[in-house]
């Protein structure tokens, strides 16, 4: 990563610090850049969980009046290692962590 991406992705870090989370600039001295990813990634995980409950009442009267059976992860996809995925992204990236295991099962490694 270069020094300008560094620079950017702190800056972007700083700017959800005292926009959302609603740190005060003296607090930032106090917080570790780690624990200020932590806070980061919390909040885009209360994010993530305000939009399925949003997406739960769409998806009970969508399937009210639908013949094929609507999820709430069509709507919001699926969280996974701090990242929201689609179905499809999902279903990519199981296969192949399944596949890893499976061949290193067959080596011994595990």
């Amino acid at each position: 990563m270069s020094r300008a991406e560094r620079l950017k992705a702190r800056r972007q870090m700083y700017l959800i610090a005292l926009g959302p989370l609603n740190l005060r600039r003296e607090e930032l001295w106090t917080v570790t850049n780690g624990e200020l990813a932590d806070m980061i990634e919390a909040y885009r995980y209360r994010q993530f969980c305000a939009k399925q409950e949003q997406a739960q009442h769409t998806v009970s009267i969508l399937n009210a009046w639908s013949k094929n059976k609507i999820t709430v992860q069509d709507f919001t996809g699926i969280w996974r290692d701090g990242r929201v995925l689609s179905k499809e992204e999902f279903f990519e990236a199981w296969k192949a962590e399944h596949k890893r295991r499976k061949e290193a099962k067959l080596s011994g490694k595990i």
